[in-house]
């Protein structure tokens, strides 16, 4: 099919979240409302994680993501905690290997 790569280039050029063709299916619609409104409400976000480097390109990646993201982050796993105790948050990246504790053990208490 020839017309795909053609939408797939096209959403892209636009940076579209999606391409809708007639007609119109209203489920469908509505969905992609939630999903925008989804990705426009800004969202608190904490990574926990000790490496740096790691921090940094996870930063990276959901920066470029099509999220509003509200990042914390710390490479302490007892200040995870407390942040976690502190505040609300929407998402949370966790080392599953943290040194200072254990991070399946903080995933839990999110």
């Amino acid at each position: 099919n020839l017309v795909l790569p053609r939408w797939v280039d096209l959403s892209t050029e636009l940076e579209a979240y999606e391409l809708l063709k007639k007609p119109f299916d209203t489920e469908h619609v509505v969905q992609l409302l939630r999903a925008m409104r989804c990705m426009l409400s800004p969202a608190r976000t904490l990574l926990i994680e000790e490496s740096g480097s790691a921090r940094q390109v996870i930063r990276r990646m959901l920066e470029g993501s099509r999220f509003n993201l509200e990042i914390d982050e710390t490479e302490d796993a007892r200040y995870g905690l407390k942040l976690l105790r502190l505040t609300s948050y929407d998402l949370v990246i966790v080392d599953a290997n943290l040194s200072g504790g254990n991070g399946l053990e903080i995933a839990c208490q999110t």
